[in-house]
This record gives C-alpha cells, structure tokens and sequence, in this order.
C-alpha cells in the first residue's frame, strides 16, 4: 500500500484539508508506562492498574463535573465519548459544523479538567 494523501485523510475524516494537514504534522508522543507522571511518582501503570473502587470514584466524580457544564457542551461531551460519533457526525446531529463541534470539545474538556483537578 501507499501513503494516503491529505485529501483522501480529509474526505474520509469529515475534516478540511487544512485540518487533515495540522493533524498529521501534530507531533506524536510515546511514554513510558513506567515515567513517573507527577510528583507523587504515579505511572501510567499504576492507572491502568487502578481497582473497580477507585473506577467507580472516578465515574461519579466525572458524572458530577459533567453537571457544571453548559447542555450544548454536554451534549457534545456525550456524542463523542459515550456514544462515539465523529465529530462530523455530532454536528450533524446537533445541527453545527465540525469546527464548532471542535471548539466547543476543546472548551468542554478544559472545563471539566479544571473542575476534576
């Protein structure tokens, strides 16, 4: 097989070419699961290894910070990570542009790490 153009990436996305080719010059970033992540000296394996008790906190505390947000930012937040739509696809149903879909993700997503930190 061949590379795929930018074009073909940007048509099979739902993205504009621009996007597409911000996208794939994005730097792309592997760690360790071993890398100690803050300064309590917690890895990404110790995440991964967290116990349902802990999962269950996390949920609830998710659940709760969702509340704090706007409905539109809501709505977004659940189309793309609970139910797995594009973001194409979540502006249609929500009746935006993608790039609305994007903004309005991003914004979502600072907010609710604000609130969860």
């Amino acid at each position: 097989g061949r590379e795929p153009l930018l074009s073909e990436l940007a048509q099979r996305t739902g993205m504009t070419a621009e996007e597409a080719a911000l996208c794939a010059s994005a730097p792309l970033t592997v760690s360790s699961l071993d890398e100690p992540l803050g300064e309590d000296g917690g890895t990404l394996l110790d995440l991964c290894g967290q116990d349902e008790e802990d999962r269950v906190v996390d949920r609830i505390a998710l659940r709760e910070a969702m509340k704090q947000l706007d409905a539109p930012e809501r709505a977004v937040l659940d189309l793309r990570y609970f139910r797995d739509m594009t973001q194409q696809k979540t502006g249609e149903a929500l009746g935006l542009s993608q790039v609305k879909v994007s903004r309005m993700e991003k914004k979502a997503l600072q907010k609710l790490r604000a609130l969860l930190i």
